[in-house]
Formats: C-alpha cells, sequence, structure tokens
C-alpha cells in the first residue's frame, strides 16, 4: 500500500513479524512454565517430601 515511502521493505515487515511471534510464543512459554510449577508446588506438598528421621535399630 505505502510501496513509495521507504520506511519499511517488505522483508522488513516480515522478519518484524516473525520476530513479534517469537517473542510473543517465548513470552507464553514462560507463562506456561510459572503456572505450571505453581501447579506443581500445590499437587506435591512440601511437606510430604521431608525427610522423617529415621531410627537405628
Amino acid at each position: 500500500m505505502f510501496t513509495d515511502s521507504g520506511i519499511y521493505e517488505e522483508g522488513d515487515n516480515m522478519i518484524a513479524g516473525v520476530r513479534g511471534a517469537f517473542f510473543l510464543m517465548v513470552a507464553f512459554l514462560f507463562f506456561v512454565l510459572i503456572i505450571s510449577m505453581f501447579a506443581l508446588g500445590t499437587v506435591m506438598r512440601p511437606g510430604r517430601w521431608i525427610e522423617r528421621p529415621r531410627h537405628a535399630h
């Protein structure tokens, strides 16, 4: 549409789109990672996994 403006060429526009999608995907993956860690922390309560003192027999 604005081909003769000289600000963006077609290749730069595509690279910007790919870069934007990449950063969006990375942010989404970090979000999923944080949510899954929270869910695991809720399911696996630390009290169940504390080592109990073993009595010497």
